[in-house]
């Protein structure tokens, strides 16, 4: 039964190597949560602007705000900046 080390040695490689990726993956996913927390707000408050600039003209007499090239990029330079 000398192979039967080897195997175990083996099992244990692959359960070394999974350990790790599996610390690194949870590392990664922290940091992109951090990420996350500090763009929400912008990420919320543009959807709700690009939202509402969309279905304002199913009210009669209003314009879009997003056909004038002024509003487009102003939403561009605050993502640009930001």
């Amino acid at each position: 039964m000398a192979g039967g080390g080897q195997f175990e040695g083996r099992v244990a490689a692959i359960r070394g190597a999974v350990v790790d990726d599996l610390s690194a993956l949870q590392g990664e996913i922290h940091a992109l949560r951090a990420i996350r927390r500090r763009f929400d707000p912008l990420s919320s408050s543009l959807f709700l602007i690009v939202l509402i600039s969309n279905w304002s003209p199913l009210i009669p007499d209003v314009d879009p705000p997003t056909a004038h090239i002024e509003t487009d990029a102003a939403m561009a330079l605050i993502v640009f900046v930001a």
